[in-house]
């Protein structure tokens, strides 16, 4: 396994073919974004951690919702998050 290059504070891990996005821990403070094409615009704060989930603040209408930390730190195609900041 290898750093191939750095997309800011999210880096690619190379390993065998297929590149593997490393993605942060989530932590009190980030912003994630939806990763469904309907929802494009949905970006999220998180307020706080509780065990297995992340209550997140909509950064456009401040409403609060918790999601599961397993939908921030896995590729799980439409239902996942990615890391903004």
């Amino acid at each position: 396994m290898r750093w191939k290059h750095s997309l800011g504070s999210v880096g690619v891990l190379v390993t065998g073919e297929r590149p593997m996005i490393k993605r942060p821990e989530p932590a009190v403070g980030q912003v994630w974004e939806s990763v469904d094409p309907r929802e494009f615009w949905r970006r999220m704060e998180i307020v706080r951690i509780d065990g297995e989930y992340a209550h997140m603040k909509n950064l456009k209408t401040g409403r609060m919702t918790r999601i599961h930390l397993h939908r921030l730190t896995h590729s799980l195609g439409r239902r996942g998050y990615r890391f903004v900041r």
